[in-house]
Parts: C-alpha cells; sequence; structure tokens
C-alpha cells in the first residue's frame, strides 16, 4: 500500500475509493496522469467490504448448506448439518481482504498515492483531508467525486447495529436472529429475506409497494412461490405508523394502504433496507460550482462532467441505478474524458441482476415499459422445466424471456432462473450489437447448457420453438 506523502499538490485527485473511484484512479494512472485517492475507511467501498461481495459470498455459502439438507431426493443424505456463522463470518471477511489487498496492490504498482482521510472542498481546485494523522490540503488541476451512497434511516428505527440494523450491519452479524423483520422492497431484501429464511430465522417482509417494482410481474412470480415455501410472511403495500422498542424486542404498528387496516408485527430484530442516499451532504460542495437536483445527488453530463470544470462525479452520487457495474463504466469514462480522450456515457443497457433464489436478471426494456410507450411487440418465452441442463442438475425453476419489435430487433431480456446473473451478459452484448431473434436463434448454443435457453426464447417468439408448444 502506498499511503501519499500529504503533498500540497497532485495533478488529479479522487475522493471515494469504492468500485468507480478506484477504477477511474488506476485508470488514469494507465493514461500517464498523477493520481491521489483520499478514502474516509476502506478501498473498495460498500460494494467489496459492505454490499456486494460479502453479501454474495455469504449467499453462496448458505445455499450450499441449504442444498445440502436437501437432496435427499437425489440419493443423497447428509447427516448433521450444521453451519457455524462466525467460522462462515470468519470465511467472508477473507475473501473481501484478498479483493481489498489487490487493489492496493495496483495502488503500489501504478503510483498511485492512497491517503486514508474524509476530505472536504475548500474550493473548485482545492480540498481539506482529515485523518488521523491530521488535516493536510491538496490542490488539483481535475478531480473525480465518487463518495457513494449510504442506507436510508428511518424514524424511530433509527440503527443500534445489534437490534436494528441497516444492510452494513445484516452482512457483519455473529449469530443467526430468531426473528427478522426487514423492511424494503428492493434487491437486498429479495437476496436477504431468503438468506436468513434458509438459516431458520422466522422471516417477514414489510414493503411500502410490491416488490421490485420495476421488474415484470411474471418474473417476480417464482420468487413468490419460493418465499412461500420458505416461510417468509411478505406484507406489501405497507406503512409503518409507528414503533415501541424495548429490550425483549420491536413492535411495529403497520397500515395496509389499499385497505386501511392495522397491524402489529413483533420481532427480535429489523433490518432497514428502504432504499439510500448520496453521500454529498458533508462534502462543502457549496464551495464549488457543482450542482445538485432536489433529492441531492450531482449533475452531471454523458462525460460525468459536473457544473464546475474542475470536478467529475460518478457512481451513487449521481443517482441511480446504483449499481457498481454502472459505476466502473463510469469511472471509465470519466479517467478517459480528463485525459482527453473520446468517452462518453453511450450506453441504455445496464444490465440488473438480483442473487435471489431463484436469480433475476434482466436487461432492456420489460413489457410494461413498452406498453407504455405504445411498441407493438413479440415476446418468446422458454421455461428451465424444458431445459435439459437445467432439470439434470435439479434447477428447473424459472424461464428466459425475450422481448421484440415486430420486426424482430431485441428490445429486453429477461430471466429468472439459476445462473441468471451470468446468463444476461450474452444478452446485454446481443443487444448492445443490434442483434435481433434471428441472431439469437441461429447461433449454435452447446448442448446441455443453461444458455440454450436465450436460443430456445428466441425460436418462440418467432413461432418455431421445437421444445415447448407455441
Amino acid at each position: 500500500m502506498v499511503v501519499g506523502d500529504l503533498s500540497t499538490y497532485s495533478e488529479t485527485v479522487v475522493i471515494g475509493g469504492g468500485p468507480g473511484g478506484y477504477l477511474a484512479a488506476i485508470r488514469l494512472a494507465q493514461l500517464g496522469k498523477e493520481v491521489t485517492i483520499v478514502e474516509k475507511e476502506w478501498i473498495g467501498g460498500v460494494c467489496l467490504n459492505y454490499g456486494c461481495i460479502p453479501s454474495k459470498a455469504l449467499i453462496y455459502a448458505v445455499n450450499q448448506y441449504d442444498q445440502a439438507k436437501n437432496m435427499g431426493h437425489m440419493g443423497i443424505t447428509c447427516n448433521n448439518v450444521k453451519i457455524d456463522i462466525t467460522k462462515l463470518q470468519d470465511w467472508k471477511n477473507k475473501s473481501v481482504l484478498k479483493l481489498r489487498d489487490g487493489i492496493q496492490d495496483l495502488f503500489q504498482k501504478y503510483n498511485i498515492k492512497y491517503i486514508p482521510g474524509e476530505a472536504f472542498f475548500e474550493s473548485s481546485n482545492k480540498i481539506k483531508v482529515v485523518s488521523e494523522n491530521g488535516t493536510s490540503w491538496i490542490e488539483f488541476d481535475k478531480a473525480i467525486i465518487a463518495t457513494g451512497s449510504r442506507p436510508r434511516v428511518l424514524e424511530g428505527l433509527e440503527p443500534d447495529g445489534k437490534q436494528v440494523v441497516t444492510s452494513r450491519e445484516l452482512v457483519n452479524l455473529n449469530f443467526i436472529p430468531p426473528e427478522l423483520v426487514i423492511i424494503g422492497a428492493g434487491f437486498i431484501c429479495l437476496e436477504m429475506s431468503s438468506l436468513f429464511a434458509k438459516l431458520g430465522t422466522r422471516v417477514t417482509i414489510v414493503a411500502r409497494s410490491i416488490l421490485a417494482k420495476n421488474v415484470d410481474r411474471d418474473v417476480l412470480s417464482s420468487i413468490y412461490e419460493k418465499m412461500k415455501e420458505l416461510g417468509i410472511i411478505v406484507m406489501e403495500n405497507t406503512t409503518i405508523d409507528r414503533v415501541n422498542r424495548t429490550k425483549e424486542g420491536v413492535t411495529l404498528y403497520v397500515k395496509n394502504t389499499k385497505t386501511n387496516e392495522m397491524s402489529t408485527v413483533q420481532t427480535t430484530h429489523v433490518a432497514v433496507v428502504a432504499g439510500r442516499i448520496p453521500n454529498t451532504n458533508h462534502l462543502q460542495l457549496e464551495k464549488t460550482r457543482v450542482k445538485l437536483d432536489e433529492h441531492g445527488f450531482i449533475r452531471v453530463n454523458e462525460q460525468r462532467k459536473t457544473h464546475d470544470p474542475h470536478l467529475y462525479a460518478l457512481g451513487d452520487i449521481t443517482g441511480d441505478p446504483m449499481l457498481a457495474h454502472k459505476a466502473y463504466k463510469e469511472g471509465r469514462v470519466a479517467a478517459e474524458s480528463i485525459a482527453g480522450l473520446p468517452a462518453a456515457m453511450d450506453t441504455k443497457l445496464i444490465p440488473v441482476i438480483i442473487f435471489s433464489d431463484p436469480e433475476i436478471a434482466t436487461v432492456g426494456l420489460s413489457e410494461q415499459e413498452c406498453k407504455e410507450q405504445g411498441i407493438e411487440i413479440k415476446v418468446g418465452k422458454f421455461p428451465f422445466s424444458a431445459l435439459g441442463r437445467a432439470v439434470s442438475v435439479n434447477k428447473d425453476r424459472g424461464f428466459v424471456k425475450v422481448i421484440a419489435d415486430k420486426e424482430g430487433q431485441l428490445l429486453g431480456v429477461h430471466i429468472v432462473g439459476p445462473h441468471a446473473t451470468d446468463l444476461i451478459s450474452e444478452a446485454t452484448l446481443g443487444m448492445e450489437l443490434g442483434a435481433n431473434l434471428e441472431d439469437i436463434a441461429l447461433t449454435v448454443h452447446p448442448h446441455p447448457t443453461f444458455p440454450e435457453a436465450l436460443m430456445e426464447a428466441a425460436e418462440h417468439a418467432l413461432g418455431r420453438s421445437i421444445h415447448i408448444k407455441k
């Protein structure tokens, strides 16, 4: 690890070491720029330390545990299958540390100055950095703001790290809660609810809206089925009227917004995962020319330039979708734009993935969006229950759905089922290259594999499917 020498000048500065920030720093260095990166906590940001990586490590491990307990129908019986939450957390933490160390090694190889500390703007080309070593100032030509976001806090449910937690603490629990109410309707809710239910926790979801409201309902049907099997109680269109917290637990007084019916939910633990807000309020951006929208997100153009000619911004602080792979792309664009290369965020095809059970992955337009836009479409759907590979490995829940216009041009692909988060990349590449239904259908896919389902769905949309009836 290269620790900054607290010099008073750096050609470029990156504020925030999350996915977009550290990628931007490395790309800037590759392009010959002198780079300093300032991070107040851990390199890798929320994604690596409290989000994407630790949650997926836990999901993978718990899925292995759950599978081992439920293979009797395959002739495999595993007796006394147990889970040691302390060892599980240790293994997860080692995975995180390995990746974090890898990033810091890259900083060293590219001579990137890393300063642990919190940055505050003094002007459009100067920041103050406060750290354990004291206070220093850095002047720069260009800076990239990549300070990410934080969990939204609800009144009466302020997190204490034990009884009431956010997604940040949820992945670090060293115990299995007997009961857990998850407040939210998004990706984290879908992922964490099944994870804890498989560990034996009695899980209840309280959501202001319907779950994953931007996803077509047929895609969510498999999720609802699995949640029911796991004993997860889902309370949609439900708001919290008031909260009572005691040492013994938490009581939520809730109201169904459709029926106005009031009820109570009692639990030992609560996880609040009801959205995130941008980390812009403590940066002293008022000392710059950066402009924010009404929600506190930084306004940027396609090069990730702000209204201040010295400053760029990327990642969660620029708004939805708050996804690491979007931040990666933005980091490359911002760095190359600073270096004078022709770079821009020129894609609308940002895939969305959810590591729920079963997995969900989507790219492009949904059926509902096509309907709202008045687009005449063709839809093809192929169930994993008819796919040889899926049936042979006992993972046959879900389907692949392709959406095309009347000429056959692909508009969207939606997958729910095994390996959906991996399969969506082929669909995204195809759409980026302008593929149509014929292109997908005529591409020979090896058998037996999961990607065959994409080909089969295209064949279905064309009215010539073999393995299911049109």
